[in-house]
């Protein structure tokens, strides 16, 4: 009898499976042409023609002036935006948590936005996904295989953390402060420059630490957090470390990075390792 009714009700399960399979699906097909309109609305960034030279940092602080000089070479038409390729490994907080390799995409332009698209493998899964900041609002969705919704995050919180991590990946596309507006550089010293960004939210702080030559030694942003990291604390920082440069069409920025929340304290856990292998400006 049980067997009967468990063979009665097979295709209803079926039926229900496959109409919860295709809204799923649906929900991920929209939020990728959301996210496909944001790259168009980023790549029509304009950059300036004029072509980079010591003149134009001459009136910043002298970190500035070497850590520009350094990063952009003399000549060079100062971009507004830059797609990046790259390949690395992230992992949940915690050291204990496991290392999944990586493979992704980003097109960033500063005044404006970021969108990263990305595949991560563990164990025979794979969970691909997408994380942005446009016009004041910031959302990440990952998915397990293509369809199963693991990863969502949305909201003022998620998008004023996307708006630091916008601001802080402004290392990967240097000429942008030259071409946005109601930037503060502070020296700090020899070896610090503090960047204050003013923005439709609060203010964003970015310090850039620098070797003689004006490379980049470490990057520190303070991002927005909903107390989860630190209990009453908003902004915490997020740290990066950069390990090796490349120089892409004038352009010598970071190429392999480290990077984690928390950092320059006992609780900072490394999380991500980045390989910039391409790098296009426009």
């Amino acid at each position: 009898m049980v067997m009967m009714v468990v063979i009665s009700i097979l295709p209803y399960v079926a039926i229900a499976l496959v109409l919860v399979a295709a809204g799923l699906f649906a929900l991920r097909r929209a939020y990728e042409g959301r996210i496909a309109r944001i790259e168009q609305e980023l790549l029509t960034a304009k950059g300036d023609e004029r072509p980079f030279s010591a003149e134009m940092v001459a009136g910043l602080p002298e970190p500035a002036q070497r850590y520009l000089s350094h990063a952009i070479a003399q000549g060079t038409p100062l971009a507004a935006m830059v797609e990046l390729e790259m390949t690395g490994s992230i992992r949940g907080n915690g050291a204990e948590a496991p290392w999944m390799p990586l493979e992704a995409g980003e097109i960033i332009a500063p005044s404006r936005g970021f969108v990263w698209r990305a595949q991560a493998h563990a164990g025979g899964m794979a969970l691909a996904g997408a994380d942005y900041y446009f016009q004041r609002r910031g959302e990440l969705r990952f998915h397990l295989f293509g369809l199963i919704p693991v990863v969502r995050a949305g909201g003022p919180a998620t998008s004023l953390s996307a708006l630091g991590r916008l601001i802080g990946e402004v290392i990967w596309c240097p000429s942008a402060l030259l071409l946005m507006d109601d930037i503060d550089w502070q020296a700090l010293d020899s070896e610090r420059l503090r960047l204050t960004v003013k923005t439709d939210w609060d203010p964003q702080t970015l310090d850039l630490v620098l070797d003689p030559d004006g490379s980049l030694r470490e990057v520190v942003v303070q991002r927005y957090d909903d107390g989860s990291r630190r209990p009453g604390q908003e902004y915490v920082p997020f740290g990066v470390e950069v390990d090796k440069e490349r120089t892409f069409e004038g352009y010598t920025i970071p190429s392999d990075v480290r990077a984690g929340w928390l950092y320059g304290s006992e609780e900072y856990c490394e999380t991500l390792r980045l390989t910039i292998h391409e790098a296009k400006f426009r």
